[in-house]
This record gives C-alpha cells, sequence and structure tokens, in this order.
C-alpha cells in the first residue's frame, strides 16, 4: 500500500502530522498525501487535489483507523518509519504538524529529518512555514527577511550572497552554535554545507 502512493512523475510528498499548523497550507496540498498518526484529523479538512492519501502510524494518537498499522512497542517514531520508506525519486516532503505541542517530539522529528537528509542528494523537507531542512551541497535561496541557519553536526559551511553577515571561506561549523543566529537577506543567498542544514526563515521565496 505504502509503495502505491509512489508515481515516479510526481517529486513531491506531503506529510500531516497531528499538530496545529496554518491552515492555508492545507489548501495547496496535492497527492500523494501520508497522514501520520493523529495527522488523520486533518482528512476531513483536505482539498480534494489530495486524493485519498494512507495513513500510517500505531494509532495512539489517532482516533482514526489506520490504512497501515505499525506496533505500539518500537524503537522509533511513525514519522521515522515514513521517512525511511520514501524511494529516492522524492525530492521535496511538505511536513505540516509535526511542530509545537511535546518540544521532546519536536526536536527529535528534526532529528529524523536530519539523518533522513543525509542519505538524500538534492533533497528538502519543510516544515510548516518556519523550518526549511535541505541535503548537503550547493544550494541557492531567494530570502527576504531574517533568517537563521542551524547545523546538528559539525560541517564544513560557506554562505554568500545579499546577507547581511557571510562566510566566504569553508569554515567548520560545530552543531547548534550560535553563529548563524538572526542574519538578515534581501535576495539570492548560496549556501554550501557538507552536512545538511536548517534555515529558520521570515520568509523563502524561492530555491534552486
Amino acid at each position: 500500500m505504502f509503495n502505491e502512493l509512489f508515481d515516479k512523475s510526481k517529486t513531491t510528498i506531503t506529510l500531516l502530522g497531528p499538530q496545529d499548523f496554518p491552515e492555508i497550507l492545507l489548501a495547496g496540498v496535492q497527492a500523494p498525501v501520508i497522514y501520520v498518526d493523529g495527522g488523520t484529523r486533518w482528512k476531513e479538512k483536505a482539498p480534494p487535489a489530495a486524493g485519498r492519501g494512507v495513513a500510517i502510524g500505531d494509532g495512539d494518537s489517532s482516533a482514526f483507523a489506520m490504512d497501515m498499522l505499525l506496533p505500539k512497542n518500537k524503537d522509533y517514531s511513525d514519522l521515522s518509519y515514513v521517512f525511511k520508506n520514501i524511494p529516492p525519486h522524492i525530492k521535496e516532503i511538505y511536513a505540516f504538524g509535526f511542530l509545537g505541542d511535546r518540544r521532546d517530539h519536536e526536536i527529535m522529528n528534526l532529528g529524523e529529518a536530519h539523518h533522513f537528509l543525509k542519505n538524500k542528494d538534492r533533497c528538502l523537507v519543510r516544515f510548516d512555514h518556519e523550518i526549511w531542512a535541505f541535503s548537503a551541497g550547493e544550494w541557492e535561496i531567494y530570502i527576504d527577511g531574517v533568517f537563521s541557519f542551524a547545523n546538528l553536526e559539525a560541517c564544513d559551511v560557506k554562505i554568500e550572497g545579499l546577507c547581511d553577515y557571510q562566510i566566504k571561506d569553508d569554515k567548520k561549523v560545530q552543531p547548534l552554535t550560535s553563529l548563524g543566529l538572526s542574519n538578515t537577506a534581501r535576495g539570492k543567498v548560496t549556501f554550501t554545507c557538507s552536512m545538511p542544514f536548517f534555515i529558520y526563515p521570515e520568509k523563502i521565496l524561492r530555491f534552486s
């Protein structure tokens, strides 16, 4: 059932989780969609373009039945299972409803995205409208306003372009330091990173 979701002509997938997020994001959701456990609560509000979707999880936060029921006693999260089964041709993952409420869940969700992206080439995960995670490599990201850069593993980083604080030579950046905190951009910023990285932007206009 999981594999039936993935038409190789489509390179984007949406994951809907149990937490609140701006419902304006829901309006643009298109198939394929995975409802992750308690994320099934969004089924009734999803637009027709989302299709039926598939519900996957252990059912501990959902009032609805799962299409793919995972065991409750396990050493991985429902989101981790989904990430591990997303095929290589998927290049953009929109993960809505995975931030907020329990902070332990939130930080582990970001960690799972990091580990997912470590094994991917030119792939990103967007969490709501707040956090964008990019795989290692060079990315041109057009940002308007304040943004912060973060990494979860030590890595070589360059930040160049229309922003206040640049790193023009490769710099070894330790994880979760304040080096990338509160920068400001006015257009294209080029990020080159040897590991996956996170951008907390006021507004991303586009990327390539």
